[in-house]
């Protein structure tokens, strides 16, 4: 994960990273730094009944990727992106 500094959460949201990051701390829709989740959890799309969730582990500074229940070999994990949707919702 990295960091990024709240300073430039503005300008990261008119680039392809908007997609791709997540609120760190502050309000959600609003001012606060950012976290760049690497590997596996920047592939997981957003589902409004998720299968996963994310926990933001301040004192590890990690983006801990946890599954609500089993998920079984070849199901797509899915987590709920916790913010004001750019995109139109399919279920």
């Amino acid at each position: 994960m990295i960091i990024l500094p709240a300073k430039d959460c503005p300008a990261l949201d008119r680039t392809v990273i908007y997609e791709y990051y997540f609120h760190w701390d502050g309000d959600p829709d609003g001012e606060g730094r950012g976290a760049l989740g690497l590997g596996l959890l920047s592939l997981c799309n957003h589902s409004s009944r998720p299968n996963a969730r994310v926990d933001r582990n301040y004192a590890r500074l990690t983006l801990d990727l946890v599954a609500n229940a089993p998920i079984r070999p070849g199901d797509e994990v899915t987590i709920d992106y916790g913010c004001t949707l750019w995109f139109e919702l399919r279920e």
